[in-house]
């Protein structure tokens, strides 16, 4: 929809309103001229302003009349949202804090537009998009999007946001921020929204990476002094989705260029999505950053109910049960097993999607009849398994440890670059049970492996494909995830 008709759609709302008796017109009106209104989509209306307390006021005291008012003039019982959006212009924000970012004059521009190594059509910008997805997302993995996320009040909100920024790539709610504890779905929505804009917006360069991927490329660019493939990978973007902003804690000339890059693309109405597992303000970055990066909207992802966490275990299951070729066995497994085992997972999703692989393992390789229900017992043992007692605690160093025992290697060997059969084995093992048994992300586990995230992400799917096409293997995971757990 156009901005002059969600702004005719508004100018309606305000006319309903205004016919209502109960409403004080002139008090009404001094609130909402606070506001603007941005996106309208199949399930959401969201309105701006730059003024905390009139979203708090509107509300409490206007949010459910505008609900209304909104079906009443749409037809649609869309969701009324209200973000508060804070544009300080270029040049106060460049006075305040002495920022040396000034905007891409027009060489620079041309400079970068002609690269000859920059895609120029939309043929070539669908095909990079593609292959940057399948790269980011891996073999194994499921395809992260808005139709494959489960929705709760813990993530409406964060949802909501993110697919109106999806459906209006460089319009509008520019920066977005999520912040939220690890595995709570941040994730899930960048790569939704990467997604969502390289299927529908095939003429737009977009770009989604993790933290650790810039420092990498940062470090090679610095090391070299040549700054080309650098400026082109992270300067040319339509929009730029960056993951795990909170890593830029404790660097320094890292955060200068991560400012500069989100300057110039911002004042060239590029769009820029963040996320991180603490707000803006609870991370240690200079001023000018947090300031910059709280500018637009930001939005939190909180730990989801009982209920979400009961949907996301059997979309999980849906689709391990597709890894295994088990096809529709899900359906055979009672809601009473599935209760059982989110009864004893944490408010982490990532342990639901460990949960749900183990219990299709365990019906694909130990159950005699794989068309036999479980029953409550062998639910007790999936749990078992995969969650922790409560005064259990493994480290990335006990499973080190441990893996390291059983494969006869050592720490070093662990660490290094060696690629024997033997060590690179171990090395893929040790990284997968750290992210199963865990919940620590990528890059925090490739740190302490000395590698990069992309590592262990390859580690991960291997070891997971290799789990469900060979029994023999599968047993020796279980038994090194029973000796982890001691």
């Amino acid at each position: 929809m156009e901005q002059k008709d969600i702004s005719r759609v508004w100018d309606m709302v305000q006319s309903y309103l205004a016919e209502n008796p109960d409403v004080e017109v002139i008090k009404m009106n001094g609130f909402f001229s606070a506001l603007d209104p941005q996106v309208i989509t199949d399930t959401t209306f969201i309105l701006s302003t730059t003024n905390h307390f009139a979203q708090s006021y509107i509300e409490r005291t206007y949010l459910s009349l505008l609900k209304d008012a909104v079906f009443s003039i749409t037809g649609k019982p869309l969701e009324v949202l209200i973000v508060v959006e804070d544009h300080p212009s270029v040049e106060y924000l460049n006075q305040e804090y002495d920022l040396p970012c000034e905007p891409l004059d027009t060489a620079q521009q041309n400079e970068i537009i002609s690269s000859d190594n920059l895609v120029n059509n939309k043929t070539d910008i669908q095909t990079v998009n593609n292959e940057l997805r399948d790269e980011t997302q891996g073999d194994g993995e499921i395809i992260k999007t808005f139709e494959n996320f489960i929705i709760g009040e813990s993530n409406r909100q964060a949802y909501n946001v993110a697919h109106a920024v999806a459906e209006n790539p460089g319009v509008t709610l520019n920066p977005l921020f999520i912040y939220g504890k690890s595995g709570l779905g941040k994730t899930h929505l960048l790569l939704a929204i990467y997604n969502y804009v390289s299927k529908n917006y095939q003429n737009m360069r977009v770009k989604y990476v993790q933290l650790s991927e810039l420092l990498n490329d940062y470090m090679n660019a610095y090391q070299i002094q040549d700054w080309g493939d650098f400026s082109l990978k992270y300067y040319s973007n339509d929009m730029l989705l960056l993951d795990d902003v909170q890593y830029l804690e404790g660097k320094e000339a890292l955060s200068n260029e991560v400012f500069n890059i989100f300057n110039k693309l911002t004042q060239i109405k590029k769009h820029i999505v963040l996320s991180a597992d603490r707000a803006p303000k609870d991370i240690a970055l200079d001023e000018r950053f947090t300031s910059r990066f709280a500018q637009g909207v930001i939005v939190e992802v909180t730990p989801p109910t009982f209920e979400t966490k009961l949907a996301i275990f059997k979309n999980y299951l849906r689709y391990s049960c597709q890894q295994f070729n088990l096809k529709d066995i899900y359906k055979n497994i009672p809601e009473e097993v599935c209760i059982k085992i989110v009864e004893r997972s944490n408010f982490n999703i990532r342990s639901l999607e460990g949960a749900a692989t183990n219990l299709v393992a365990y019906i694909k390789y130990e159950k005699e009849n794989i068309y036999m229900p479980l029953t409550i017992d062998e639910a007790e043992v999936i749990a078992t398994r995969v969650f922790l007692n409560n005064n259990q605690k493994i480290t990335i160093s006990n499973i080190q440890v441990e893996v390291e025992k059983y494969y006869n290697i050592s720490h070093a060997e662990m660490l290094g670059k060696q690629r024997p059969r033997n060590i690179s084995l171990a090395r893929q093992v040790a990284m997968y049970l750290c992210r199963s048994l865990t919940g620590e992300s990528y890059p925090d586990i490739g740190k302490a492996f000395k590698k990069d995230h992309s590592s262990v992400v390859h580690a991960y799917n291997n070891i997971e494909n290799k789990k469900q096409n060979d029994k023999a293997f599968y047993n020796e995971i279980e038994k090194l995830t029973e000796l982890v757990k001691g």
